[in-house]
This record gives structure tokens, C-alpha cells and sequence, in this order.
């Protein structure tokens, strides 16, 4: 399932009526939020599936910190006792769930572009949403790559992204 079929709306730099009055619609996208707004959801959500992108990290200077991270690095992280997943210096992709939603959360690794979407889980399965998600992760035309996917069952603690 590509991600346009599950998210088929979208807002660019809601406004605070738009978020917090309004709420997240399901079936839309909402881009460019703040990253405190999505690290108020995530330690709500059931984790469902975890992707580490590479977007700052890509290897793409001889600058030691802009290398990939490693495997070593992502291992590292999840031995903590609480997870925070700024500590990979890159973006993450997390599709949790709640009683009646999938959602997922971008965490942009610089904070400004976030974006945040929750769909009705009667709309769509967990393998669909996971899928649209890897769509998302994967789709030509943005400037990332899909670095890996963080297995749940190592998530510890509370989850935060900074």
C-alpha cells in the first residue's frame, strides 16, 4: 500500500487552531509540525514498527559524524534504558498504534520537518500501514534513504525522540 492511498489529505504548517482544536484528522498528513508535538503522542503509542532513515547521516562528506550509523550505534541506543531515538543524529519513521488508530510520526533530525498522520485501524491493517509507512520511507523524490528498521521488541522505557 503506498502511503498517498492511506494518507490522502495533507496540511503544510498547520496552525495551533488547526492541531489542537481540530485535532489530527484521520486519513490526513500533517508536515512541517514541531518536534515537542510529536514527542507529546509517541510515549502513548504501541509501537508497531520503527525506521531509521538516512538523511544527515548519509556518508555523503568525509566528515566522521556524517557517516551512516552503524550497527554498533543502533545497538547501542536500544541498550539504554529508556529509548530516545535522537540519539541516531537522523530521521526516524515510527508507526504506533492506539485503541482505534495507526499513526505515524516523522521525526526530522533538525526539528523542522516534522509531520505526523493517524488513520482508523477498521480503514486499514497493520501490514498496510507498515507497508505505506516503507513506502513513505522508500518513495523517489525525497532526500532520503531507509537505513534500517529498529526491531520493537529491543524499545525500552519511556520513548522519546530528543
Amino acid at each position: 500500500m503506498e502511503f498517498k492511498d492511506v494518507f490522502y489529505d495533507g496540511f503544510d504548517y498547520p496552525d495551533m487552531p488547526t492541531l489542537l482544536d481540530g485535532g489530527i484528522s484521520p486519513g490526513c498528513w500533517y508536515a512541517y509540525v514541531s518536534n515537542t508535538f510529536l514527542n507529546g503522542h509517541l510515549p502513548y503509542l504501541t509501537p508497531v514498527a520503527v525506521f531509521l532513515l538516512e538523511r544527515y547521516r548519509d556518508g555523503r562528506s568525509d566528515d566522521p559524524d556524517d557517516q551512516p550509523v552503524s550497527d554498533e550505534e543502533i545497538e547501542n541506543v536500544l541498550k539504554a534504558p529508556h529509548t530516545n531515538f535522537g540519539h541516531f543524529q537522523d530521521d526516524v519513521v515510527f508507526v504506533g498504534a492506539t485503541l482505534d488508530f495507526w499513526w505515524v510520526l516523522h521525526m526530522d533530525c533538525d526539528v523542522s520537518d516534522c509531520g505526523i498522520g493517524r488513520v482508523k485501524n477498521a480503514r486499514v491493517s497493520k501490514e498496510e500501514i507498515v507497508a505505506a509507512a516503507r513506502d513513505y520511507c522508500t518513495a523517489k523524490g525525497y532526500s532520503w534513504n531507509l537505513r534500517a528498521e529498529i526491531p520493537i521488541d529491543k524499545l525500552k522505557g519511556w520513548l522519546s525522540f530528543r
